[in-house]
């Protein structure tokens, strides 16, 4: 009979696949990691699907965050289609018995499907198994209709409560002061914005976000000088910002400045010009709009 335990080879923490997602991702990274071997080891064929995650699901193992580990660090999983397995060999023992794994899931007796005496032992066995493979999938089902169901209205909630994030306020302020990076914060603030609601989500925390003024606060640390996430979103600023500067070099690429005002061959433009559109057109200063001569 198998055990109902398995092997935790001494030195896992060292191994350097587990050493890069300590690195990468800390404690959290590590124990959601041996928490899904853990229910990897539950299994009687050790694998999972992505689907049944959500019935994982607790304080501290979110869904979201579970699926990332597994799809992040390939070294430690292995992905087949929908479902996956651990790449570590932990050993035949870290299994139980498949009795003690069909007795968790079955329901009571008296629901079970009566013996029909002119079946074999095989095939009250294969029936059996059957109905409770079924009622499994039916119960999976439920229970991820209603997960879903929870996660978008949950999701929905924050996404309104994002709204709520202005810049036009004291607390913007105080935000982008604290990010130690001001001027180019105010400057792509929604952008800012939205990548701090991809991040809630994608660590699977919007639930721990009630109203506005939880937002504000877990937006002030995720944009904080010296943390992780700040470094993180001031590198997708940056990059965002040169993007539009070549935008806006490349718009203007036939006009010149002269002591900050726009000109072409020499001639001063005003600032409410649209941008020259070709090397040859001319600025019709009367009726104040481009045109290219004829020829």
């Amino acid at each position: 009979m198998k055990s109902n335990w398995f092997k935790h080879p001494l030195g896992l923490s060292d191994d350097k696949r587990l050493a890069q997602l300590i690195q990468e991702e800390g404690v959290k990274g590590y124990g959601t990691y041996l928490y899904l071997v853990e229910k990897l080891s539950l299994q009687e064929d050790l694998h999972l699907s992505f689907q049944q995650l959500s019935l994982f699901e607790r304080k501290g193992f979110h869904r979201r965050y579970m699926e990332l580990i597994v799809r992040k660090y390939t070294d430690l999983f292995i992905i087949e289609g929908e479902e996956f397995h651990s790449a570590i060999d932990f050993g035949s023992s870290c299994t139980r018995s498949a009795q003690s794994l069909r007795t968790s899931y079955a329901e009571p007796k008296q629901n079970m499907p009566k013996r029909d005496n002119n079946l074999n032992d095989n095939d009250v066995s294969t029936s059996s198994r059957t109905h409770v493979r079924e009622e499994k999938k039916r119960e999976e089902k439920n229970h991820l209709q209603k997960e879903d169901a929870g996660v978008e209205a949950t999701n929905k909630r924050f996404m309104e409560l994002l709204r709520g994030l202005s810049l036009q306020s004291s607390w913007g302020e105080l935000a982008c002061m604290k990010s130690g990076y001001p001027a180019l914060l105010k400057e792509h603030f929604n952008e800012a914005v939205q990548l701090f609601g991809k991040h809630v989500l994608l660590y699977g925390n919007q639930h721990q976000i009630r109203d506005v003024s939880d937002a504000q606060k877990y937006f002030v640390n995720f944009v904080a000088s010296g943390s992780r996430t700040s470094k993180e979103l001031h590198a997708q600023l940056q990059e965002l910002e040169q993007k539009r500067q070549q935008a806006a070099d490349n718009l203007y690429r036939y006009e010149q400045r002269i002591d900050g005002k726009r000109c072409y061959m020499g001639c001063p433009l005003p600032d409410n010009a649209p941008p020259r559109p070709s090397p040859r057109a001319i600025w019709n200063n009367l009726e104040a709009y481009w045109y290219e001569p004829a020829g």
